[in-house]
């Protein structure tokens, strides 16, 4: 073990499990070894000793010991889609198929890996040292914007604005319409599916690990049993747009983990899914950004196909 970390329990994390919020939170943490930490009184809660069980709440300091540092490696070989940036931030755009983050100090695949072979002094700042200056995930199958922090005050206040839903994040999205609202908003509490890990579910807000979530959308455009739809959701969890469009029985093109119908201009594991838009409106300390990418070739073929007019100029 290293020394003593202590991190703060954000507003959207509130209600969540000790040991869970652990295992999100420190990627060198396993469910395994959060359960042992708290069991043998390794972790504390303002102060107090924490039980695996406790539902925290926002605002609560949380001090565990540290594991030993994984550390990202820099890959220059990895091509790196910089969009914007600037002296605190830099604003990049994932292709679907690669991974945010490493899985551990040997994999060298990720964008992190490609953000610290430009930027080498994001090493350290985040929080994690697999994810080094990374400000929110995308899936894997998911193309679109990433924002990373250059620095560590950069890192605070720009995941201090994700908290506070004032990262302003847009996503298109291409799923089955099945009567699908032309605009509405979907807001309620998603677990880890007590059937499949892989997947969120809606839930109760008294289920064991729900946690509150909101999602705006607005249809852009139909073309038969399809529709192209606006979807906003600055704070959004874990799989949070795709398993509330599945709500709606409208889950995304290709995303066979949700049910949707396969594609074959898409790759595998590439669902209809991607970061179009990220605008933070700034302060007296980082100045603003609003950084758009259009529809990338393969998700602009699959619209063609389909028979999609307006939504090609995405």
């Amino acid at each position: 073990m290293n020394e003593v970390c202590t991190l703060v329990v954000s507003v959207d994390e509130a209600g969540t499990r000790l040991d869970r919020w652990l295992v999100d939170r420190v990627h060198e943490l396993s469910r395994k070894r959060a359960k042992q930490l708290c069991e043998t009184g390794y972790v504390t809660v303002d102060g107090r000793v924490g039980n695996k069980n406790l539902n925290l709440r926002a605002g609560a300091e949380v001090c565990f010991p540290m594991p030993a540092a994984r550390r990202a490696v820099a890959n220059p070989s990895l091509a790196l889609d910089i969009r914007f940036q600037n002296e605190f931030c830099v604003v990049v755009c994932k292709p679907a198929g690669l991974a945010t983050a490493p899985l551990d100090e040997h994999d060298d695949s990720a964008l992190a890996n490609a953000l610290l072979a430009q930027f080498p002094a994001m090493q350290g700042v985040g929080s994690g040292p697999l994810e080094p200056g990374i400000i929110h995930r995308l899936d894997n199958g998911t193309s679109g914007l990433v924002v990373a922090a250059k620095t560590h005050p950069a890192f605070e206040e720009l995941r201090l604005a994700l908290s506070r839903g004032q990262l302003h994040k847009e996503y298109l999205a291409v799923v089955a319409d099945n009567d699908l609202p032309a605009q509405g908003t979907i807001q309620t509490h998603l677990r880890p599916s007590p059937h499949n890990t892989r997947r969120v579910v809606v839930a109760e807000p008294s289920a064991p690990g729900a946690r509150p979530a909101k999602t705006d959308y607005a249809v852009v455009e139909r073309s038969g049993q399809f529709a192209v739809v606006s979807v906003h959701a600055s704070r959004a969890l874990r799989h949070q747009i795709r398993a509330h469009l599945t709500s709606l029985g409208c889950p995304l093109l290709n995303d066979t983990l949700y049910g949707g119908r396969t594609e074959a201009t898409l790759a595998p594991g590439r669902h209809a899914l991607h970061a179009r838009r990220v605008q933070w409106l700034g302060n007296e300390t980082m100045p603003p950004f609003d950084v758009v990418a259009p529809l990338p070739p393969d998700l602009l073929d699959m619209l063609r196909e389909l028979g999609f007019r307006k939504s090609l100029s995405l």
